[in-house]
């Protein structure tokens, strides 16, 4: 068998097509892979379940998947409640959106609480939140 250049011009061709498609399928790779990284949670939000204040502790059920996370609040966790002096239905016209706060401690924290918690470390599913910088009473 005789290699004419229309051979190699078909060889060509199929090797760039292939190439094409190899650079192809790792850029969408790499966006995936960046993705995840981007997923990284320091914060849940939910409804606080129990309040233990032997264990200086209390569960939230976050907002998002509806799991119970177990924050145990430590010695330098800020502790704040965010209320507004006014009824958010009818506000004043001279009101501002900027709620107040207000120091609480664990005891202040109860049952339907809504609440923020802010850590230093990534919230993963399934662990606890272990001294959290902050925890947040929303109004």
């Amino acid at each position: 068998m005789k290699i004419t250049p229309t051979h190699v011009g078909l060889f060509v061709v199929l090797l760039a097509v292939a190439g094409g498609i190899y650079v192809f399928s790792q850029q969408k790779k790499e966006p995936a892979q960046q993705s995840s990284e981007s997923q990284e949670v320091f914060s849940i939000a939910g409804s606080v379940q129990s309040v233990d204040a032997d264990k200086n502790s209390f569960i939230v059920q976050e907002s998002t998947n509806r799991q119970d996370v177990t924050v145990i609040v430590g010695d330098n966790t800020q502790m704040i409640r965010l209320s507004f002096p006014f009824d958010l239905n009818n506000p004043p016209e001279e009101a501002s959106f900027v709620p107040e706060q207000e120091e609480v401690v664990l005891n202040d924290i109860k049952k339907g609480d809504q609440v923020f918690v802010r850590s230093s470390h990534v919230v993963k599913t399934g662990q606890d939140i272990i001294n959290p910088l902050e925890v947040q009473v929303l109004p």
